[in-house]
């Protein structure tokens, strides 16, 4: 039993030595927990992977935390990205890698692994809840719905031409014989010149046998 201990023990130690620092405290990997405020419905994508609605978590690596892509989308409208590219320096976890009983060289792990970094929590969307946990709180700004194409918007009206002006042609009153005027034209020249006048259209027929019979009656 204590033999077996004491091989338990010694793996231990081994595989601590070859640890350094940073990857001890924090390891190489974070916890982002994705916030969209007020918005509980809207779909969230972290580095091209659907994780849910409203608010979820996910394990990112350090080395990768300035290359966040946060795609949130709520209902009909347009998707709405939000980049993170910022990351600080764990200096902490570099000097103990140095000053600390731990093999040298073991810092090389940590830049292998990206251990040193961590998320830029000077930017204010992103807050430090402890040292493996980061909030990343997005502000979610509706935008235009997608055009519905099953419904195209109506065609303006074309325009209407007017109507042509009916310009009607003056009426022509033929002249009117009154029996009491005194002719100083014999009725032969009047009813050849009442007959032209029916012959050019100006006079109708009834026109014409009114005018006629007028002359024929006067003295």
């Amino acid at each position: 039993m204590k033999r077996l201990l004491f091989v338990f023990l010694s793996l231990a130690a081994f595989a601590l030595s070859f640890s350094s620092c940073a990857t001890i405290v924090g390891g190489a990997k974070y916890n982002a927990r994705v916030r969209v405020q007020d918005h509980p419905d809207a779909k969230i994508t972290v580095n091209g992977q659907y994780l849910g609605n409203g608010e979820v978590t996910t394990s990112l690596k350090r080395r990768e935390c300035n290359q966040v892509s946060i795609v949130v989308q709520d209902g009909d409208d347009e998707p709405q990205t939000v980049l993170f590219n910022g990351r600080k320096f764990r200096t902490g976890t570099l000097i103990a890698d140095f000053f600390l009983p731990i093999p040298p060289g073991t810092f090389i792990l940590d830049a292998i692994t990206g251990a040193w970094w961590r998320p830029d929590d000077g930017d204010s969307r992103i807050t430090r809840e402890s040292v493996k946990n980061y909030l990343y709180t997005i502000t979610y700004r509706p935008n235009a719905k997608k055009p519905n194409m099953t419904n195209p918007p109506a065609s303006a009206p074309m325009p209407q031409t007017p109507a042509a002006t009916t310009v009607s042609e003056p009426t022509v009153t033929p002249p009117t014989i009154s029996p009491t005027q005194p002719l100083t034209k014999s009725k032969t020249e009047v009813l050849r010149e009442l007959k032209q006048l029916l012959d050019e259209g100006i006079l109708t027929q009834e026109e014409y046998e009114k005018e006629k019979a007028k002359l024929l009656e006067s003295n």
